[in-house]
């Protein structure tokens, strides 16, 4: 009995924590999901191994694992001082600007960062080993048809590594379609860069598993699982911030404010256990 009633006097606490921060000030910028970048110098291709170890450990971490996902965490690496020159720091800038560009789904911002003779090399399509896009009109074509997928997800750079004339971009692509389909999965760019411009990006990705099955009358994709205490808000806001769906326990309490929150932002709430 002494249990049940701490259980109860913690939903209690926590449901009056969340009605008192619903005047709170607006969130900060790292909350709101701006990333928290690492940087990382690399030495040798021993530093760019461990770096390899890093992002896989904390990928699988339960804690960091959504955040790395989500894009609240992103690694930044560059070769030691002393090491890198002008073309590294040339190629940097041309791929932040082809970058940024290729994020507005504006073609006409983004050729001005490629050379006239760009190839653009994509990770599937009906040629072999790979579909080319090579050219102004090619590339103008290749990429209409992309952004019109790519517009409904979160694109993150996890690792962007330079060296001479070379780029290798290293990225995870995640999120809900306007159909409610999971899209998660992650991807390789290698690029070269000449006279400051991009003249090749080759693409390489591969899809990550779904976490947790498909029932019946539910949508299938990965979700945020809370099996007991306080589904609040914030809870709510980050189950739609990571693209995932919202699967509560038996004993799982959600609160009004929550529930309000999710039918405006699309989101139902399951029930894992009838």
């Amino acid at each position: 009995m002494a249990e049940q009633t701490e259980a109860i006097r913690k939903l209690v606490r926590e449901a009056i924590a969340e009605l008192q921060g619903a005047n709170a000030p607006p969130p900060t910028a790292a909350e709101q999901g701006v990333p928290v970048r690492i940087p990382i110098i690399i030495h040798d291709s021993a530093d760019a191994g461990r770096l390899a170890q890093l992002v896989t450990a904390v990928a699988a971490s339960p804690e960091l694992g959504p955040r790395l996902k989500a894009g609240a965490i992103a690694f930044d690496a560059r070769l030691a001082a002393g090491a890198e020159g002008a073309a590294e720091s040339e190629a940097r800038a041309a791929f932040d600007r082809f970058f940024e560009a290729f994020n507005t789904g504006d073609f006409d911002r983004i050729w001005p960062t490629v050379t006239d003779d760009f190839e653009w090399r994509l990770p599937a399509g009906p040629g072999a080993p790979y579909t080319s896009a090579k050219g102004e009109a090619a590339f103008r074509e290749a990429y209409t048809k992309r952004w019109a997928f790519l517009k409904h997800f979160n694109a993150v750079n996890e690792v962007v590594f330079v060296s001479g004339d070379r780029v290798y971009q290293h990225y995870r692509v995640s999120g809900a379609g306007p159909d409610g389909a999971a899209v998660d999965f992650t991807g390789l760019d290698f690029y070269i860069v000449r006279d400051g411009k991009i003249a090749l990006k080759d693409a390489y990705n591969k899809s990550v598993a779904p976490k947790g099955d498909k029932g019946p009358g539910k949508a299938g994709g990965p979700s945020l699982d809370i099996a007991n205490g306080v589904v609040t808000e914030r809870k709510v806001v980050e189950a739609v911030r990571l693209g995932t769906r919202l699967v509560v326990g038996r004993r799982a309490v959600v609160t009004p404010l929550a529930r309000d929150r999710a039918r405006a932002l699309g989101l139902t709430i399951e029930r894992s256990e009838p």
